[in-house]
């Protein structure tokens, strides 16, 4: 009787903790940018959103094509955070009507 008893509480306190674990797990944020790794106003946009992360104790990452113009890799970068399912996703949107789907679907 005792056993089950224990082995009762022992149930509750995992599924507790299991819960608790959850609920304290760090956000995860993905800012896809269309800016390149050469523009220098990204970069700091970056270090920006480094520093908050830190603040506000969420995981980030900056997700940048290598230059400026290549919007279908902005694009793909987009379908590819869709997969990983971040908390948050953040984006600038170069092309109007390029990137309606992915967002609707991030929505």
């Amino acid at each position: 009787m005792f056993k089950k008893f224990y082995l009762g509480i022992l149930l509750i306190l995992l599924v507790v903790g299991l819960i608790t674990g959850a609920a304290f797990a760090k956000l995860q944020f993905t800012f896809i940018c269309h800016g390149g790794e050469e523009n220098p106003f990204w970069a700091t946009v970056y270090n920006g959103a480094v520093e908050a992360a830190k603040q506000c104790d969420v995981d980030f990452v900056m997700i940048r094509p290598k230059n400026e113009a290549d919007i279908a890799s902005v694009l793909a970068n987009f379908k590819a955070t869709l997969a990983q399912k971040p908390d948050g996703i953040i984006t600038t949107i170069p092309e109007p009507n390029m990137f309606d789907d992915v967002v609707k679907e991030a929505l």
